[in-house]
Protein backbone atom coordinates (compact mmCIF):
# COMPACT_ATOMS: atom_id res chain seq x y z
CA UNK A 1 0.00 0.00 0.00
CA UNK A 2 1.10 3.13 -1.03
CA UNK A 3 -0.04 6.96 0.21
CA UNK A 4 1.13 9.99 -1.74
CA UNK A 5 0.89 14.11 -0.98
CA UNK A 6 0.12 14.95 -4.77
CA UNK A 7 0.14 18.29 -5.72
CA UNK A 8 -3.41 19.02 -6.99
CA UNK A 9 -2.76 20.90 -10.21
CA UNK A 10 0.77 19.98 -10.95
CA UNK A 11 2.53 16.52 -10.35
CA UNK A 12 4.68 17.44 -7.79
CA UNK A 13 4.26 14.25 -5.46
CA UNK A 14 5.06 13.78 -1.27
CA UNK A 15 5.62 10.32 -0.30
CA UNK A 16 4.31 8.66 2.65
CA UNK A 17 4.88 5.57 4.83
CA UNK A 18 2.00 3.28 5.99
CA UNK A 19 1.80 1.29 8.55
CA UNK A 20 -0.71 -1.02 9.98
CA UNK A 21 -1.79 -0.82 13.83
CA UNK A 22 -4.69 -2.58 13.69
CA UNK A 23 -7.19 -4.44 10.97
CA UNK A 24 -8.95 -0.91 10.86
CA UNK A 25 -6.24 1.28 12.25
CA UNK A 26 -3.29 3.24 10.13
CA UNK A 27 -0.38 5.53 10.71
CA UNK A 28 0.88 7.17 8.34
CA UNK A 29 4.21 9.32 8.22
CA UNK A 30 5.34 12.35 5.88
CA UNK A 31 8.55 13.27 5.72
CA UNK A 32 6.70 17.31 5.00
CA UNK A 33 3.48 18.89 4.65
CA UNK A 34 3.65 20.73 1.11
CA UNK A 35 3.35 24.54 0.58
CA UNK A 36 1.05 23.59 -1.78
CA UNK A 37 -2.79 22.59 -2.32
CA UNK A 38 -2.45 18.80 -2.49
CA UNK A 39 -4.79 15.09 -2.42
CA UNK A 40 -4.27 12.40 -0.61
CA UNK A 41 -3.71 9.39 -2.50
CA UNK A 42 -4.20 6.10 -1.09
CA UNK A 43 -3.58 2.79 -3.46
CA UNK A 44 -3.06 -1.12 -2.51
CA UNK A 45 -4.94 -4.19 -2.67
CA UNK A 46 -8.49 -4.77 -1.41
CA UNK A 47 -8.05 -8.27 -1.26
CA UNK A 48 -5.29 -10.89 -3.60
CA UNK A 49 -6.74 -9.75 -6.91
CA UNK A 50 -8.36 -6.23 -6.83
CA UNK A 51 -6.33 -3.14 -6.73
CA UNK A 52 -8.02 0.12 -5.64
CA UNK A 53 -7.15 3.66 -5.94
CA UNK A 54 -8.47 6.37 -3.86
CA UNK A 55 -8.32 10.36 -3.40
CA UNK A 56 -9.56 12.22 -1.19
CA UNK A 57 -8.92 16.07 -0.84
CA UNK A 58 -7.47 17.70 1.85
CA UNK A 59 -8.95 20.83 3.27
Amino acid sequence: TDVLLVEASGSAVVNGTIKSLSATDFLVNIDRIPEWAFVVQLKGMLNDSAHYLHTLKAS
